[in-house]
């Protein structure tokens, strides 16, 4: 299938893509990059990307491989590069963005009840089969919202949920610190916080906070003898305030990640990853 051409600002299908780039139109996002473009199209969301948007200078260089996965049940765009350049944030988009169909929100008793499929490099000692899943309440910063969505990738994390008040996953920034997560983790939104944490406690999580109290995430770890039985939900808070009032009359326990004297604690996204990588590994 040959390309679509569009050379002019005026163009209705332009106007459209421009609107989703803004996120004038629910239900859709624009991704910028060649790498998180080629990552969508291989990954579980192929089909909801309808359109891939390309520069003039990369459709010639295309391999007929990659002319057929574009084509293969979707439009595909050539533009002028300053109406690429309209529609990107980034300078490393390289000519390639895509419109894709935001995710419909899982089921989630579907997602707390499918066992995680594990597939580490070897060598991998201590490692722990626990069912992890995230909980993000209040969190604000897009760009630690998506390096918490690349941790949980990485540690094998079953499903990440927000609470009402954290901010939307599915936009430019978010996308892009995730590095190709959110194509990896299961991600439901908004969920209020009662129906989630019932859920949680009928399928025998145990929801653990991050914060500071006396018992810190390891000896939280020595105590649980069978700790690749475990199935464990952790939330990460606030970035100034931590985790809510409100949300903190679920937890079972608060965890401390143990530091030397005289630092400021760690960000949310860091704290995260040195939390996941602790209960996957010990």
């Amino acid at each position: 299938m040959e390309p679509k051409i569009i050379n002019s600002r005026q163009n209705k299908q332009y106007k459209y893509f421009l609107s989703i780039a803004k996120r004038k139109i629910a239900g859709l996002c624009l991704l910028e990059g060649q790498r998180l473009v080629h990552e969508l199209l291989q990954s579980r969301y192929a089909a909801n990307c309808s359109t891939v948007l390309l520069s003039k200078e990369q459709w010639p260089i295309l391999t007929e491989e990659e002319k057929k996965t574009i084509s293969n049940g979707r439009e595909c765009v050539i533009l002028e590069d300053s109406l690429l350049e309209s529609l990107v944030n980034t300078v490393s988009s390289q000519g390639w963005a895509a419109v894709m169909q935001i995710p419909s929100q899982a089921d989630l008793q579907s997602l707390l009840t499918h066992k995680t499929t594990f597939n580490f490099y070897p060598p991998v000692k201590n490692f722990q089969t626990a069912e992890i899943v995230l909980i993000l309440d209040a969190l604000q910063d897009p760009g630690n919202m998506g390096s918490i969505i690349r941790s949980a990738a990485a540690f094998g994390i079953k499903a990440i949920f927000t609470l009402p008040a954290t901010v939307h996953a599915w936009q430019s920034k978010v996308i892009r610190a995730a590095m190709g997560g959110m194509f990896k983790v299961p991600l439901v939104e908004q969920i209020e916080a009662a129906q989630l944490f019932s859920l949680l406690q009928q399928h025998n999580y145990q929801i653990l906070g991050t914060g500071f109290n006396n018992q810190s995430i390891y000896d939280y770890l020595q105590s649980k003898t069978a700790a690749a039985d475990l199935k464990l939900a952790v939330v990460i808070g606030n970035e100034g305030n931590g985790i809510r009032e409100e949300t903190q009359k679920y937890l079972d326990a608060v965890l401390t990640i143990p530091m030397l004297p005289n630092n400021e604690s760690l960000n949310a996204a860091a704290a995260c990853a040195v939390t996941l990588a602790a209960l996957r590994f010990r």
